[in-house]
């Protein structure tokens, strides 16, 4: 697997030959409002995708498979959905279905449970956003299986909990890409993965190499990557966790 980290969760995949690009968000810095009752008040994105107009255009172009988590605006923008082609096959949650039908995509895959796609079986996964939120509704992970490819779990918008246990008992990833930044609100725990949160994967199998996303560029995230990288130095596991830059490329993950 070839892994293209573009910003925030978005990235684009190369698996069994297919380029799947997952949760995009294409606004230009500052195109939307901060997320309200967050500690910083910048507008988002925070920063600039890391390549222009062109070389994005040259990217869409070659998609196959576009795959969205759940469509929160952080996942998922109003950009994204004038942007992208609408022929392309979109993969979602079941919830997500009649939205992205109403978007204009002329092939949506909701997964309920595992479907197949060219090659790749595709198996859904929960979460919680935050322990115990049910505010924020329903936010889905997915796990890419193929004869010639490493067991990939992205988790999605998910904190440490059963949910994430049982898939990686269940699954067994070789990769698993998790959303961190610890982002949350001015009040109550967070709502994606922290350290802690990271530390606990670790922990299910040695052997595991976690690909951590989904910091410094929207409002809401507070854990950069240089706390985490500290912090997973700290805890003797930076030897197994990647944190991609902006635009960053990490070639044959496995």
């Amino acid at each position: 697997m070839d892994f293209l980290h573009i910003r925030h969760a978005t990235s684009l995949i190369t698996y069994q030959g297919l380029k799947i690009l997952i949760d995009p968000v294409l606004a230009p810095k500052g195109h939307v409002p901060p997320i309200a009752m967050t500690p910083c008040p910048n507008r988002n994105p925070t920063v600039e995708l890391p390549f222009g107009d062109e070389a994005l255009a040259k990217h869409l172009s070659t998609l196959d498979l576009i795959l969205v988590t759940h469509r929160h605006q952080d996942h998922y923008d109003n950009v994204a959905k004038e942007t992208l082609p609408k022929h392309i096959p979109v993969l979602c949650q079941p919830q997500d279905e009649a939205a992205f039908i109403s978007d204009g995509f002329a092939t949506v895959l909701p997964v309920s449970d595992t479907l197949n796609f060219k090659g790749i079986q595709v198996s859904k996964t929960e979460g919680q956003h935050g322990l115990g939120r049910k505010d924020l509704g329903p936010v889905s992970g997915f796990v890419l299986k193929a004869d010639s490819e490493p067991l990939a779990y992205f988790a999605g918008d998910t904190v440490w909990c059963p949910e994430v246990e049982n898939a990686l008992l269940e699954h067994r990833p070789h990769v698993v890409v998790v959303n961190a930044g610890g982002a949350g609100f001015l009040t109550g725990t967070p709502i994606t993965m922290t350290h802690e949160d990271i530390g606990h994967i670790m922990k299910i199998d040695p052997h595991t190499r976690v690909i951590a996303v989904h910091m410094e560029a929207i409002n809401h995230c507070v854990q950069s990557r240089q706390e985490l990288e500290q912090r997973a130095r700290e805890h003797e596991y930076l030897h197994r966790l990647l944190i991609p830059k902006d635009g960053q490329e990490l070639i044959n993950i496995h």
